[in-house]
């Protein structure tokens, strides 16, 4: 299998032959004997060099080929450049790495990528800064989790704690009044028995 690189860490992709399965010979189809695949965003200063080596490759080769590039919203006129130079353009709107990847993969002529350059593929990418900020932006996002649900335990504490004490409050003024009628009623008042069990709940607490 070819390999081939070029400036910035631009990764090729390079795809095997579609055929049709179960046809007898003659009715096989070929999309494309290959296809070189490069994630582009703002890369106008590198990509024609890149793309021709590509194309250099191919007719060095003699591989029936395509040139594919996965554009992730190129402002600088990558897209612009790449077609003037005969290679084909995807545009993903999604961004981020691994969205053109997906996108150019999806939109390659080829049927699979061979395993040595899938196996490059992720180790540029993990070895790459995007992946860094992938993992920073998701650790970010969990110590603010954390933060937001430490200050929510305060504040319902906090909350809790007013509560008790209003509740407190409130079942020590009606035990008193229910004292100070007790004085001038004398035995004639009757017992009430729920502010006992209620204040028996209290002094458990």
């Amino acid at each position: 299998m070819a390999n081939v690189r070029a400036n910035r860490g631009i990764v090729y992709a390079l795809f095997e032959p579609y055929q049709r399965p179960n046809t007898q010979q003659s009715e096989l189809k070929f999309m494309t004997e290959l296809t070189i695949l490069m994630p582009c965003l703002n890369e106008a200063e590198t990509l024609e060099t890149c793309i021709v080596k590509a194309l250099d490759y191919l007719k060095r080769s003699g591989v029936d080929g395509e040139v594919l590039i996965a554009d992730n919203g190129s402002t600088d006129g990558s897209q612009e450049i790449a077609k003037g130079m005969g290679a084909r353009v995807v545009d993903v709107p999604i961004k981020g790495y691994g969205a053109a990847l997906s996108a150019g993969i999806a939109g390659a002529k080829g049927r699979a990528m061979g395993q040595e350059t899938k196996m490059e593929m992720i180790y540029d990418y993990l070895t790459g800064t995007q992946f860094k900020q992938r993992v920073d932006a998701i650790v970010e996002r969990f110590e603010d989790m954390q933060d937001n649900l430490r200050k929510e335990r305060v504040f319902i504490e906090k909350q809790w704690a007013l509560r008790a004490k209003q509740i407190d409050l409130v079942i020590a003024s009606t035990v008193g009044m229910h004292g100070d009628l007790q004085g001038i009623a004398g035995r004639s008042m009757p017992e009430i028995e729920s502010l006992d069990a209620l204040m028996i709940g209290k002094d458990d607490d």
